[in-house]
């Protein structure tokens, strides 16, 4: 088997998310900081979110 390669034994859920996504836990927070963003005090969300991001990528 390749390095990488998926196993395609069809028993992945191919289906889309069954709720809105506003009503996610942690999107509402995830708003208030994004509007929080623009006070220098706090952490660039945008690097927050990209390493979080990477971070997720990677471990898979």
């Amino acid at each position: 088997k390749e390095l990488g390669a998926k196993d395609s034994t069809g028993t992945e859920d191919k289906s889309g998310p069954a709720t809105n996504p506003a009503k996610w836990p942690g999107v509402q927070a995830l708003q208030a900081l994004i509007v929080r963003e623009k006070d220098e005090d706090l952490p660039k969300l945008h690097t927050l979110l990209c390493e979080g991001f990477v971070a997720v990528y990677l471990s898979q």
